[in-house]
């Protein structure tokens, strides 16, 4: 999973997800009390020769791949 939080928000984070064992909790610890998904996209795609070996596929097999924007409960992206 990669996630992409806004750095002068949450400067903090990176070292709170050492402390943690989610990221939902590193928020917590950051101030963010709680956030909803504001929108997914879901898309298929082939796997890589990377992507096939770390999930034990076949190369080119078909992957889901999921882009998410989550916000706080005033509507400003956390995630």
């Amino acid at each position: 999973m990669t996630a992409y939080c806004p750095a002068a928000r949450l400067a903090e984070l990176p070292e709170q997800l050492l402390d943690r064992s989610s990221l939902a909790a590193a928020l917590l610890a950051c101030g963010v009390a709680d956030y909803a998904r504001v929108w997914r996209r879901l898309t298929a795609q082939r796997a890589s020769t990377t992507q096939a070996g770390l999930l034990r596929i076949a190369e080119s097999g078909p992957i889901l791949r999921s882009v998410d924007v989550n916000a706080d409960l005033e509507g400003i992206p956390v995630e």
